[in-house]
């Protein structure tokens, strides 16, 4: 783009052009990137768990996978996040979610099984939680 800019003359034309490349510049890098949704959720799976700072939300993430008999390793333990772990991921100008089955819905099937890797990965420490396993036997088991 700097080439284009250098280059031509500055008139209405090159105005026209260099705003075309940069759209398209855009374009390619939003294809690369992952929507803010992905991200929103990758922070409510680190909240839900992270037991030495919310307790409360992963004892409400853990009790939703055992009423349901759901390991946390299971592809749809992603669709049970709770719905508060979203409160605090989101910037105030940003659309409130209501739950993470909500979230998941714009994501590509790619950007879903990565966060599902996520999950099982950041929920080893739960998994290996000498005094959550007990109570939550079927949402922890390997």
């Amino acid at each position: 783009m700097e080439h284009l800019a250098a280059s031509a003359p500055a008139d209405r034309d090159t105005q026209d052009a260099l705003r075309r490349e940069v759209d398209r510049a855009k374009r390619a890098v939003f294809t690369i990137l992952p929507p803010s949704v992905f991200f929103v959720v990758a922070a409510a799976v680190d909240d839900s768990c992270n037991w030495d700072r919310f307790p409360a939300l992963v004892e409400d993430f853990l009790s939703g996978l055992e009423g349901s008999r759901i390991a946390v390793t299971d592809d749809l333990a992603l669709q049970l996040l709770p719905a508060s772990a979203f409160g605090e991921a989101f910037r105030p100008a940003d659309v409130l979610l209501g739950s993470a089955s909500e979230a998941l819905r714009g994501l590509a099937l790619g950007q879903r099984n990565v966060l599902r890797g996520y999950l099982a990965a950041t929920s080893t420490s739960l998994r290996t939680n000498d005094n959550l396993r007990p109570r939550f036997p079927h949402a922890l088991r390997e």
